[in-house]
């Protein structure tokens, strides 16, 4: 499969769930395929079936997060990337996804915060937790 290959993505990822129907990671794979082919409520829908499999599974809220942003439920979407948040602190792609929530929502000091996150933490080499420098 070459590199940006939606259309293959697709056909993969729609195999494994007929195929795994229990498997979160490809239901919220497929749903992330679908919803960077602009199918927003099929994105969602595959989605959240991998939540209902899986609901501690930080990377399906963010990209829940996403396509409700997209779709304009901004207030589902900061739930869900406050949710990817609790489940993995340290994970700078929800704290990216809250931050750009949040810009859409208009609170740009909270925006600011989760945006500059990033920058601010780094995993201690003796740790998988992360170090953040606040400020």
């Amino acid at each position: 499969m070459k590199r940006g290959d939606l259309v293959r993505a697709r056909a993969v990822f729609e195999q494994v769930v007929k195929l795994a129907p229990g498997s979160p990671e490809g239901h919220n794979s497929l749903g992330w395929v679908l919803f960077s082919q602009g199918q927003t409520a099929d994105a969602i829908s595959q989605i959240r079936i991998a939540l209902r499999l899986k609901p501690n599974f930080p990377p399906a809220h963010v990209n829940l997060a996403n396509a409700l942003a997209h779709d304009g439920n901004l207030v589902e979407a900061e739930s869900e990337a406050r949710e990817a948040i609790r489940l993995a602190p340290g994970d700078s792609e929800a704290h990216r996804t809250l931050g750009r929530v949040s810009s859409f929502r208009g609170d740009l000091n909270a925006s600011i915060t989760e945006l500059k996150f990033p920058r601010l933490c780094a995993c201690s080499p003796f740790s998988l937790k992360p170090l953040c420098i606040s400020g």
